[in-house]
C-alpha cells in the first residue's frame, strides 16, 4: 500500500489532499474521475470465458503446495511433507 499523499482539485474551492491508493482505487471502480468519464473494465471471469484467457492461479496455494501443505490444512504444524496431498 502507498502512503504517498496527492493533492487533487476538489471543484473551484481549491486542492486537497488523497492518498495515492485512494486515488487508484476511484479509477479502478468509479464512473467518472478528474471529470474524465472512464471506460468500463472487463471481468476476468468474462474475458476467461470468451477470449480463452487462461484460469488464474494463485500464488500462494502454490507456494503452500512446495511447502507440503494441501489446501484443506488450516492449523500450523498439520501437512507438513508426506502427511498431505493438493
Amino acid at each position: 500500500m502507498f502512503y504517498f499523499s496527492l493533492p487533487v482539485l476538489r471543484g473551484p474551492g481549491g486542492y486537497s489532499l488523497t492518498y495515492f491508493d485512494e486515488f487508484i482505487d476511484d479509477l479502478l471502480t468509479k464512473d467518472r474521475v478528474c471529470d474524465i468519464i472512464l471506460p468500463r473494465l472487463t471481468q476476468r471471469a468474462v474475458l476467461e470465458e470468451t477470449e480463452g484467457l487462461a484460469p488464474r492461479r494463485s500464488l500462494l496455494v502454490r507456494a503452500l503446495a512446495l511447502m507440503g501443505f494441501t489446501t484443506a490444512d488450516s492449523g500450523a504444524g498439520r501437512g507438513r511433507k508426506g502427511r498431505g496431498q493438493i
